[in-house]
C-alpha cells in the first residue's frame, strides 16, 4: 500500500520517521483531525502507521508502531512525542494539499475534460 514518510526535522533528530498509509477514509480524517489525547491518538497511530523508527531516551528505537501505549509514551522525549502526536493531523494537511495540487483545470466553455 502507498504510503508517506514524514522524518523529524529538528537537530539531532533526523533519524526518527513515521510512514503512514495514503488511504484514508473520510472518518479516518475526522477522527485524526479531533485527537488530542494520547488515548485517542494511539489506536488510531496503530490503525494508519505502517512503520516507523523512534528513539527512545535509553537509545532504544521502536521500529513497531503498535508497541506504543498510553503508558510507553514517556520512554521518548518531549520532541519525538510532539512529532508523534502531531503526526496524524500532519498527514490529513498533506492528504489535502495532494488532493489540491492534483485538480484537473477545464478551459472548455462547457465546462468538461479536455
Amino acid at each position: 500500500m502507498a504510503s508517506i514518510t514524514f522524518f523529524c526535522a529538528n537537530e539531532g533528530y533526523e533519524d526518527n520517521w513515521i510512514e503512514v498509509e495514503k488511504k484514508w477514509t473520510g472518518a479516518d480524517s475526522s477522527a485524526a483531525e479531533s485527537a488530542t489525547l494520547w488515548t485517542e491518538i494511539i489506536p488510531i497511530l496503530h490503525k494508519k502507521v505502517s512503520a516507523c523508527n523512534l528513539m527512545r531516551d535509553d537509545g532504544s528505537v521502536m521500529t513497531d508502531i503498535t508497541e506504543l501505549t498510553f503508558e510507553k509514551r514517556h520512554e521518548f522525549d518531549p520532541v519525538i512525542q510532539g512529532f508523534i502526536s502531531g503526526i496524524l493531523q500532519q498527514t490529513v494537511m498533506r492528504l489535502r494539499a495532494l488532493g489540491n495540487a492534483n485538480v484537473q483545470v477545464s478551459s472548455s466553455a462547457k465546462g468538461g475534460r479536455n
